[in-house]
């Protein structure tokens, strides 16, 4: 294996990718170069998130040990699977109706440091970063990889995903962690701090995903007693399409968002993170009256409403689903309906 001529030690808090691009910067190396060095045909060095065979070049180029390096992954906990297309399963009558539903293909999920989150979540295309952050350390850290992570809590301001300077969006193929493409210096980046209605919900996902099991369990204990062992990336999931269902409920709710920098999904994820409080009945009246715009013929309502169905049944919530089942039953009720519209 080629020995680099100079590797450091990695930082408390730093991830992977971060330590291999300050090591191919002392080395004056690119960072594809540290890709290629490790047996890879194509460029980029995010495969060694995900390939063991990559890692297992790791330790020679880092000096780093297999386990750390292991652990600093986004190893898959299982992959994605597509059901076969014959199969089916009998559904439920609300809201899709008496027939039968398609399985839907199961999403890969990733071990993040001992929390299991989506890939779907996991956002490495582009590299996000928080100037204040970097000018005290200098180096990534692994929640900004996460999508619905929108600040670095710690220093108090929201991530940016591109240089103010060129304007232009970055990933991982700049010469170093604190310059864009067109050299400018990200930590003379005006720093945006956090707006306090946020703060709560960051403190609250920052502490969700967080290695500590202490923290994991306070975040937990502030929700109601049935979503408290929903995993991370459905209840992320659940309260943007609670906030799509709020917008449509609450005349109010674009007016609430409307002055926040962040997002759309962040702004829903906002609103819906309101509703867990007082999770089941906070979001009754808003799929009662996405039900009903649904039934007078106003398509994203309808889609809101199938969704947070869905979104129940992968969270494991039958006493949910129930309630929402009977509010369908009411609304078609009263709509004077003979049977559930499909």
């Amino acid at each position: 294996m080629f020995k680099l001529r100079s590797q450091l030690d990695a930082i408390v808090g730093e991830s992977l990718l971060s330590h291999i691009m300050r090591t191919a910067k002392e080395n004056y190396l690119k960072p594809d170069h540290m890709a290629q060095l490790a047996g890879a045909r194509i460029g980029g060095i995010v495969p060694f998130l995900f390939d063991r065979n990559m890692a297992q070049a790791l330790p020679d180029l880092l000096g780093v040990s297999l386990d750390e390096i292991e652990r600093k992954m986004y190893l898959p906990v299982y992959e994605a699977r597509r059901p076969a297309a014959a199969a089916k399963i009998p559904s439920a009558p609300f809201p899709f109706g008496t027939g039968e539903l398609k399985l839907q293909a199961e999403k890969e999920v990733n071990n993040f440091y001992g929390t299991e989150i989506n890939r779907d979540h996991l956002h490495l295309a582009r590299r996000r970063f928080a100037p204040d952050a970097l000018s005290i350390g200098g180096y990534h850290r692994p929640e900004w990889d996460v999508g619905f992570i929108f600040s670095n809590h710690e220093t108090g301001e929201l991530l940016h995903s591109k240089c103010r300077f060129c304007e232009k969006k970055f990933g991982w193929r700049t010469r170093g962690l604190t310059e864009c493409f067109c050299k400018y210096d990200l930590r003379d980046h005006k720093a945006k701090p956090i707006p306090s209605e946020l703060l709560e919900l960051s403190a609250f996902l920052h502490d969700l995903i967080n290695p500590c099991p202490l923290r994991q369990e306070q975040a937990r204990s502030r929700l109601p007693s049935s979503l408290q062992a929903v995993g991370v990336s459905t209840l992320v999931d659940l309260m943007i399409t609670v906030g799509r269902l709020a917008v449509g409920y609450y005349p109010g709710a674009n007016d609430i968002c409307r002055g926040l920098p962040v997002d759309r999904e962040i702004k829903l994820m906002f609103l819906g993170f309101t509703y867990l409080p007082e999770w089941p009945a906070s979001v009754v009246p808003a799929v009662e009256s996405a039900l009903w715009n649904s039934l007078n013929g106003r398509m994203e309502e309808h889609v809101s409403f199938s969704r947070i169905f869905s979104v129940v049944d992968r969270a494991s919530l039958p006493e949910t689903r129930g309630i929402l089942t009977q509010v369908a039953l009411s609304v078609w009720s009263d709509k004077g309906l003979s049977r559930v519209p499909s």
